[in-house]
């Protein structure tokens, strides 16, 4: 959830202990304010993928597919996330 509509939106806290559900909070500044912690998480998941701990869904598509799989995406229809393949 996002603030893309201009108003910060407010969560009935009640619903979420009824309902045994968790409101986690993601800021993404640090991500875009600091290149060495972009760098940091991002060698951090290759470790976990590379030990198998993590195994990320994922469609790879050949590059003549990727406007296919874009649409796709966009409507709804995938599991997971489309790879490009640019080279065979």
């Amino acid at each position: 959830m996002g603030f893309a509509g201009g108003r910060i939106p407010e969560l009935p806290v009640n619903h979420a202990l009824l309902k045994n559900y968790a409101v986690v909070g993601f800021r993404t500044r640090p991500f875009r304010d600091d290149p060495a912690y972009v760098r940091e998480v991002h060698d951090a998941l290759l470790g976990l993928y590379a030990r198998g701990a993590i195994d990320p869904l994922t469609e790879e598509v050949p590059f003549a597919a990727a406007p296919a799989a874009m649409a796709r995406l966009g409507r709804r229809e995938t599991v997971g996330r489309p790879v490009v393949r640019i080279n065979p």
